[in-house]
Parts: structure tokens; C-alpha cells; sequence
């Protein structure tokens, strides 16, 4: 390399943009000095052709090779030394660029003129050993680059010991290479080594030092440890932008690493804007058909395939196929990589005769290329065996599957994604073949991976992350088909409801830690989470391309803050060394909370393996007593179940009681007749755990085989997951009373009565809370009540755990589209029809479930106009600022008020709404209701409820009774449809032991 001396510390410093300023300006004075020949010309030449290469301008940086080649080979002749060193320089910048057939003849040759002129053991020899070993691993001739990796080290280290940067350098080409042979445990103490040696030569912050972290960010995901994989990849990130600039190949690698570790998690929405960014710069830098842009056409495919949209995903896998082939030849493992994804798209497809021949094409392909025990290998014998299964071929299925675990058990270990997820796929395969056994075997095993796979996750990301991976992982099918009660029991109890149980562990150790740190994030987090929804409901004044890119911006850094925060806050408790409690709870500890009597029973929506690699959704049931195992039932298809759950909602919403009566009585028959037989005797107490849409019945209601409610027979009380009984209340520091009634909803501005969502006063509602109010002062209580214009969302944010807290006002479930769906969006969803008003955007189901207070509809209407009030008092108190209060000491909160119980429903986490965000704010009981309630009789039924409490202290147990009696009264005197909508619709959810 020769720049010059200023040139080349600013080059060893990593700042190439000053690098080539003083460059540039040697090279001129250089031409206007010197011969057009000289050997100083041709050093500044070939130091512009370095920059550029690292700068990632390809164009120059090959003329300026080309350049300086010309004057070497004038002077020197061709086998000189120095000449060597230039075509060294030229073919590794085609090996980057992609340009195999030019890099290889340049490579080689340079490598056999340094041989000859500076001899085997050179500096000279090892640099060129380096360049063509990175020819060789690119091109999939791992045997050749391993054999140059290994003399360059050699050669490095007798020249400057084993600390020098020369023989970092090999140790990284080694290090990477060992990774993509496939051998992790040989790749990461190499590369730990170069990183120590990196970092005490140039600092933490050299592009040498990002190169190797991103290395090492790739391993560690490849190894399946996510949260240390996301910490490499961003510091990469960051050294990269820094160093390069945001427009870099060098940037673009890091931010594509990125990329696929969110696909991974099931954070497409992440992943996308990096793949856009990665994609642009890179067809800016090698055009469009490098081998480069076939690997991020790989990542778009993998979105295309998960959202369905196969052609889509076809043609960019064919359009990378060619790519390679062109750039590789037909046989190379980075080519067998793109028949793979060929034969997933048609596999999805159900063209399943496509999809083997092309795993079969490339998997032939990888048992000539890469070692017996490569995970790419065990990738493609994963593949086919499940086209085999999906066939109907299983003994051929597990003979393949069997062969892929062994060599992922052998690579990565029991507890990573790939050996976790061949062994679920070998478990049903077992099923096929009737080998119960190994398949329970085999489903454990892919328990424990999934469990360490999920610990890892909840240790660093952010909510959304968190609820994606758990969505796409299926931890009950193995268990439920094979009938296998007691390892399904404890997966219930470890996977419902982890997210939210994560986030609350989170949020209790950052308020209860003295370290101002923690105070710092929680303080941090609440104000950016409350900007970032303002700015996603709120319309920009205009849709110019300016400002809607600086709200973009703006979006993305306030997105990008509340997740780093969420994600400090995971890592923090993580590195408390202890695996999330959710992931440690036994059967046997849950069982002792059980008390004598009562049962729990967890509801479970899954997939029913049926044969041949198809499942079916179906509900079950999970039984747990305090004294006898645990049982299982499977209830039936969910097409079955939830059309009955469906008909029951509408039928108490549009008063229908044939279809109602109906609903009930099938109902029974499908969710409870079944699990009776398996109570134990004498069972009074129902601990319900729903799952999907069960989450909007009231066991209470359903009517059993002689007619009676079950609330006639049974007590009712609800639980996110059976860990609940687990949990420790916070002991209330008072005997406060606090109710929020009749809000003025009109304060605060102007109204248009002619508005789509018209909210009614409720003005009974303030004589049922002083009415409360006065009977809850004789109990000794402290009464604190706020109506009308006092009545207001500010007060509510105010509230410092109340040991009781009662809304009695409107709930409500907004649409995600306020006024109406247009055709087109802009950038953060704003719409663009010609001639219609900006609408607000509810894009968080948190966000749409909410309580009406003072001001309400005055911001509906604002929200119709695509106005946004200041969040903070708009009298809409949405389920997401719900989760902010402080409610850690609040013994019980009454929603008095129609579907505070509803919201959106989220695969194994329940309902996202209301229910969800009070017990994120603390909350140990909740009140709530299914269906809309408010009537005379409404404030009755909960002045039973609460003198019935103030005699028991029992909230569940208050509401069972209560709810019995008046569901049998309203029955006798009004009929069966008044019992219900009238006294049905309350149910309780609870955190802590049984009382």
C-alpha cells in the first residue's frame, strides 16, 4: 500500500474521507512535479485505489489500480514485486465486487510472482495468501482458502509474533472462514482473540475493530444467541456510519445483518427499512446483478414467503439463482443456498414434486461442497424431509431429519433454533410412524430449545419483538397430539402470557431498584412512548414531501428510542444472571396455590398435528388441582367453537335470545361438559385461564345440561395465566376510594352533534357514585369522587395507587382508521385522496381501547377532523397509557362501563386492551365487563357487589355471588336474555393467591 506518510496514518486511523483529500492533493503535485512514470505517481495512485475500495467507490478505485499497474509494469516489468502488489490490490477489489472470473487469474498470479521474487516465508506472500484465500472462501472452495488462511497465519506470526495487526488479519480470514465451514467453536476464540488484539492497537472505534464485531454478531446469531448477536451487529453498525459514512458497502453489511437477525425474531416491520437501505447502496456500488444484491433479494423473498405472496418470492429467488450461477458457477454452496429457498416457495405452494427436485439439486450440490456435518447441509436434509412428510413418505421423512439433528445437536448444541426446530419437525414424524416414544423425546428436547431460545429473547427486546417471536413459535402441538398431559402443562404455564409477565418483571425492577439509573429509563421511557403515539395519530400539516420526510425521521428515531429503552430495561434485569420467572415456573408450584375445592383451567387455542405434516386449529383444556396431575382434554375444532362464541357476542349485543340460548347451551357442551368428569369431587371455584376469542365469554352464563347457569354451581374468577396465583400483591398503603363518574365528555371545546361516534351523558351514573360514596364513608373508607368537568384524564395520571379505583363512564374499542378507510397513504400511513381530510391513525390496539373521561368527544370530533389534542389530557384514557399509572397498591379497579373487557386478541397473550394495561400498571383485581351494561339495574348489581366485599374482602368471590343471585332474579322475573346482558357481562381477572 502506498500513500503517503500523512495519507497513511489517516488510512490506519479509518478516516478515509481525509485520507483522500491529502492523497488526492500528493497525487497532483506528484503529476505536476514528477515524471509521468514515477514510482511516487504510481504509490499515490495505488493508495487512491485503496481509499476509494474502502470508501466503497468501485469505479475509482479500480482506474486508480489500473493506473498505478500501468507505471509498475513500465518500470519494473511484469514479475516485480511491487507490480505483484498491485494486481494483488486489483483482484481483491473484483473479489468484493463480485467479479470472480477477473479476480481469480489476478490472485493467482500475483501469488506466484511474490512466491518467485520475495520468497515463501514474505510479508509479500502472506498478503497475497490473504486476498486469494478470501477468493477462494467466496467461491465456495473452502478446502483451497482454508490451506492460504493457514500459511498466511503461519507466515504472520513468525514475521511479528502473535499480537501483531498482520496477524490479526489472518486470524480473522480464519475466523470467518471457520464460521462458514460451519465450525463455531474453532470461529470464536479466533475472533475474540483479533478483537482484543484490534481494539489495544487502534481503540474501540476503528473500522478493523467494527469488521470483526460484525463477524462476531453473526456468529453468536448463527449460534442462536440473539440478545448478544443485536449488541455486536449495532456497535458494527455505529463504528461503520462513523468510519464509512452512511452510503458505504462496509455500512450496508451491518445494517443487512441487522436485517436478517429481526426477519428471525418476526420483526419484518424492522427489518424492512434496513433491507431497503442495504439494497439501495449496494446496487449503487456493484450494480445490480453482484452476488451482493442476490443476498438481499434473498431477505425481500423471505418476507414474500411469510406473507404468502409466492410469486412475488419466486421471482426474486429465480432472478438470485441466476445471479449466482453467473457469479459462482452452477455448483457452489451459496447456489445451493437459492435452490433451497426455490424449493420453499414451491413447497408453501403445495407443489410438492418442484420443491424435491430442487432440494434435491441442492443438497447434492452441498454434499460435494461443504463437510458431512455443515448446518447448510443439515438445512437442506431438514427441507426435504419435510416434503417427504408432506408426501406421505415418513420413513424417509425421518430418516433425513434424524440425520439433520445429528449434525445440528453436533454444531450448535440442544439449545439453538435450528436443533429445536428439526427436533419438533422429528417429533411429528415420529407421530406418523407411530413411534409415541421418540416422539416425546423429541418434543421435550424442542421445549427446551424453545424455552432457552425465549429466555434469550426476553433479555433484550423490546415489547413488539418479544410479542412477534412468541407468536410464531408453536410450543403446544407435539404435547396436545400425543396426549402427553404433564409435559403440556408445564409449557402452558411457561409460554401464556410470558410477554406481558416479562414486561411487568421489567417495569417492578426498574420502580423498585434505588439505582437512579433505573428511575432514568422509566422516566425516559413514558414521555417517548407518548410522543411516538401522538405522532402516528397525528396528521402533519401538510403532505410536502419535506415534511412528511422529517416526520418520518422523526418517527423512526422516537420508535428507535422506545425500543432501545424497552430493551435496556430487559438487559438490565437479565443481567441479574437469573432466567425470567415465567420460564421457571413448575406445575408443582402452581398446584400448592391451588387451594381445596377449586380448580384451574387453561384454556389453550392450537394446532392439532393430523399426519403428513398439516395441522388443524382446535381449543383444549389443561386441568390442575391442588392434589391430582395434571388432565387434558381436546375440545374440538376452533371453526366450531368460535362461531357459537360469535353468535353469543351478537346475540347480547343485538338483544336476540333464541340465538342467545343456543350459544349458551352449545357452548357448555363444548368448553365445560367435557372438563366436569375431571374435577375433582366437591369443586366450587372455576380458575379460568381463556385463550383467543374465550377471552370474550362469561363462563357464568353458560347454561348446563339441567338449565341452571354454571354460576349457579360454580364460583368464577379469571387469569391471564395460572402463574397469577404465584404472584406476591404489593400490601396497600391506604383505604382510598377514588371514582371517576358522568364526565362532562363535552368540556373543552366544540362539538358536531352529527358525528359518527356520539358519546351519551350518563348522569345516573353520578348519583350511583355518591350514593357509593356516602355508603363506602360509613365502612371507614377515605371517598374521593370526581364528576363532570373534574372528571378528567390529568386527575387520573395523578392517582398514587388508591387502594380501590371505579370508572363509571363509557368504554370504548376505536377502529384503527378514524373517519373512514382512503385508498392511498403516504409515508407513516397519512392519506393522500384528493379532496378528504387527514384522518387519525390508531396503528397500537392499546391505543383503541379506551375509557371516556371529561373532553372525550370534544377529541373524537378533533379526530374526525384530523385534529390530534395534547395527549396527556384529552379525556381519552387509552389502554397504553393505562399501563403508565402507578396502581402497584390498588387492591381492586371497577370498570363500570361498556367492553372494558375487549380489544384485540394476540396469540398466546390474550386481549390487548384494557384488561392488559391495568394489570401493566399493577392493578391486583379487575373488574370488568364483555359487552355493553350501563342501566338502572347496573348500579344495583354493584352496590350488592360492594357490600358483599366490605363483608368478605373476597373480590372474586364477591362477584359470584352477586352475580349468581341476579342472574337467577333477572332470569325468573325478565327471562333468560335480560339475566344475561344485564348481569352476565362482569367478570374479574385477579393477580395473586387464591382468597
Amino acid at each position: 500500500m502506498q500513500i503517503g506518510n500523512q495519507g497513511q496514518l489517516l488510512f490506519n486511523q479509518g478516516q478515509y474521507a481525509q485520507a483522500l483529500d491529502v492523497e488526492t492533493k500528493a497525487l497532483a503535485v506528484a503529476q505536476k512535479t514528477l515524471e509521468p512514470q514515477s514510482l511516487v505517481t504510481a504509490g499515490c495512485w495505488e493508495g487512491l485505489g485503496n481509499i476509494y475500495r474502502e470508501l466503497g467507490d468501485f469505479t475509482n478505485s479500480e482506474a486508480s489500480f489500473k493506473k498505478a499497474l500501468e507505471i509498475q509494469e513500465a518500470v519494473h516489468g511484469l514479475n516485480h514485486s511491487q507490480t505483484a502488489n498491485v494486481l494483488d490490490e486489483l483482484g481483491l477489489l473484483y473479489a468484493i465486487m463480485g467479479w470472480y472470473s477477473e479476480a481469480g487469474p489476478l490472485l493467482q498470479q500475483a501469488q506466484s510472482i511474490n512466491e518467485t521474487t520475495s520468497g515463501p516465508g514474505s510479508a509479500a506472500v502472506a498478503k497475497s495468501l490473504t486476498s486469494l484465500g478470501t477468493y477462494y472462501a467466496a467461491i465456495g472452495d473452502f478446502s483451497k482458502a482454508e490451506d492460504c488462511d493457514n500459511q498466511t497465519l503461519q507466515i504472520d506470526q513468525a514475521l511479528e509474533g502473535t499480537n501483531g495487526l498482520d496477524t490479526a488479519m489472518a486470524l480473522t480470514a480464519l475466523g470467518d472462514l471457520e464460521m462458514i465451514m460451519g465450525d463455531f467453536s474453532k470461529s470464536e476464540p479466533l475472533l475474540q482473540q483479533v478483537l482484543a488484539i484490534d481494539q489495544k492497537n487502534y481503540g474501540p472505534n476503528h473500522p478493523e475493530v467494527g469488521g470483526v464485531l460484525n463477524s462476531l454478531g453473526t456468529l453468536y446469531y448463527r449460534e442462536g444467541d440473539f440478545a448478544k448477536a443485536e449488541t455486536y451487529f449495532k456497535r458494527a453498525e455505529q463504528i461503520a456510519e462513523s468510519s464509512y459514512g452512511p452510503n458505504n458497502p462496509a455500512t450496508a453489511s451491518t445494517l443487512g445483518s441487522l436485517a436478517v437477525l429481526y426477519m428471525n425474531m418476526g420483526d419484518d416491520e424492522k427489518a424492512a427499512p434496513l433491507i431497503d437501505r442495504t439494497l439501495t447502496i449496494d446496487v449503487k456500488s456493484f450494480g445490480t446483478n453482484a452476488p451482493a444484491i442476490a443476498g438481499i433479494l434473498g431477505q425481500i423473498a423471505g418476507i414474500y414467503d411469510r406473507k404468502g405472496n409466492f410469486a412475488a418470492a419466486l421471482k426474486l429467488d429465480e432472478r438470485m439463482l441466476k445471479i449466482d450461477e453467473n457469479s459462482f458457477g452452477p455448483e457452489t454452496p451459496s447456489t445451493a443456498v437459492v435452490l433451497l429457498d426455490l424449493s420453499m416457495v414451491y413447497y408453501l405452494k403445495g407443489d410438492y414434486s418442484k420443491a424435491e427436485t430442487y432440494a434435491g439439486e441442492a443438497i447434492a450440490i452441498q454434499k460435494k461442497t461443504l463437510s458431512p456435518n455443515h448446518p447448510d447441509l443439515a438445512s437442506g436434509l431438514s427441507d426435504l424431509s419435510n416434503i417427504y412428510a408432506r408426501k406421505g413418505e415418513p420413513d424417509k421423512a425421518v430418516e433425513l431429519k434424524e440425520k439433520a439433528v445429528a449434525i445440528d445437536e453436533e454444531v450448535f448444541g440442544p439449545a439453538n433454533p435450528s436443533t429445536g426446530g428439526a427436533l419438533a419437525d422429528l417429533g411429528a414424524d415420529y407421530i406418523d410412524l407411530q413411534k409415541t416414544n421418540e416422539a416425546v423425546q423429541c418434543a421435550q428436547k424442542a421445549e427446551q430449545a424453545r424455552l432457552a431460545m425465549l429466555n434469550n429473547i426476553l433479555s433484550f427486546a423490546s415489547e413488539q419483538q418479544r410479542l412477534n417471536f412468541q407468536s410464531q413459535i408453536d410450543p403446544y402441538m407435539l404435547f396436545a397430539t400425543l396426549n402427553d398431559a404433564p409435559d403440556l402443562a408445564q409449557a402452558v404455564l411457561r409460554h401464556k402470557g410470558v410477554v406481558l409477565d416479562s414486561l411487568l418483571e421489567d417495569e417492578v425492577t426498574a420502580r423498585t431498584s434505588s439505582d437512579p439509573d433505573y428511575k432514568s429509563l422509566i422516566d425516559q421511557l413514558e414521555p417517548a412512548r407518548c410522543r411516538l403515539t401522538q405522532l402516528t395519530m397525528l396528521p402533519p400539516k401538510d403532505f410536502s414531501f419535506r415534511t412528511l420526510t422529517n416526520r418520518f425521521n422523526e418517527y423512526e428515531k422516537l420508535s428507535g428510542q422506545v425500543d432501545d429503552l424497552e430493551s435496556t430495561l430487559a438487559r438490565d434485569v437479565a443481567g441479574f444472571g437469573q432466567a425470567r420467572r415465567a420460564l421457571t415456573v413448575t406445575v408443582a408450584q402452581v398446584q400448592q396455590a391451588i387451594p381445596s375445592q377449586a380448580v384451574l383451567i387453561e384454556y389453550i387455542d392450537y394446532n392439532q398435528y393430523l399426519g403428513r405434516a398439516k395441522s388443524e386449529k382446535r381449543y383444549g383444556a389443561v386441568i390442575f388441582s391442588g392434589n391430582a396431575d395434571p388432565k387434558w382434554v381436546c375440545l374440538g375444532a376452533a371453526t366450531d367453537i368460535e362461531k357459537n362464541i360469535i353468535d353469543y357476542q351478537v346475540a347480547v349485543r343485538i338483544n336476540q335470545e333464541g340465538k342467545l340460548s343456543k350459544a349458551l347451551r352449545k357452548l357448555y357442551s363444548q368448553v365445560w361438559k367435557p372438563l366436569e368428569p375431571l374435577f375433582p369431587e366437591g369443586t366450587k371455584i372455576a380458575i379460568v385461564s381463556p385463550d383467543g376469542p374465550l377471552n370474550f365469554v362469561s363462563f357464568a352464563t353458560l347454561l348446563a345440561g339441567d338449565d341452571h347457569f354454571l354460576a349457579e354451581k360454580y364460583s368464577f374468577r379469571y387469569v391471564a395465566s395460572g402463574r397469577d396465583l404465584l404472584r406476591q400483591p404489593v400490601t396497600p398503603l391506604n383505604r382510598d376510594m377514588v371514582i371517576f363518574a358522568a364526565p362532562d365528555y363535552f368540556i373543552g371545546g366544540m362539538v358536531n352533534w352529527l358525528s359518527s361516534f356520539q358519546l351519551d351523558p350518563l348522569p345516573y351514573t353520578q348519583t350511583d357514585a355518591v350514593n357509593l360514596g356516602n355508603q363506602a364513608k360509613q365502612w371507614g373508607w377515605n371517598v374521593g369522587i370526581f364528576t363532570g368537568e373534574y372528571a378528567t384524564e390529568q386527575r387520573v395520571r395523578a392517582l398514587q395507587s388508591p387502594w380501590i379505583l371505579q370508572f363509571s363512564t363509557h368504554g370504548m374499542v376505536l377502529p384503527a382508521l378514524i373517519k373512514g378507510p382512503p385508498e392511498k397513504y403516504s409515508l407513516l400511513g397519512f392519506p393522500l385522496d384528493s379532496g378528504s381530510s387527514p384522518h387519525v391513525i390508531l396503528r397500537n390496539p392499546m391505543s383503541r381501547s379506551c375509557i371516556a373521561l371529561a373532553g372525550a368527544q370534544v377529541t373524537l370530533d378533533a379526530w374526525q377532523r384530523g385534529k390530534v389534542p395534547p395527549t396527556e389530557n384529552d379525556g381519552v384514557l387509552t389502554a397504553e397509557e393505562v399501563g403508565e399509572l402507578d396502581l402497584r397498591g390498588t387492591w381492586l379497579v371497577v370498570l363500570s362501563a361498556c367492553d372494558t373487557g375487549v380489544g384485540q386478541l394476540w396469540s398466546g397473550e390474550g386481549v390487548m386492551g384494557l384488561r392488559r394495561g391495568f394489570v401493566q400498571a399493577g392493578a391486583q383485581n379487575l373488574l370488568m365487563t364483555l359487552w355493553p351494561i350501563y342501566t338502572d339495574s347496573t348500579g344495583e348489581i354493584l352496590n350488592d357487589f360492594y357490600v358483599k366485599l366490605h363483608d368478605d374482602n373476597n373480590p372474586p368471590e364477591a362477584l359470584a355471588e352477586v352475580q349468581k343471585d341476579w342472574l337467577v332474579k333477572l332470569r325468573a322475573k325478565n327471562g333468560l336474555l335480560s339475566a344475561v346482558v344485564l348481569a352476565g357481562a362482569f367478570i374479574i381477572s385477579s393477580q395473586g393467591p387464591v382468597q
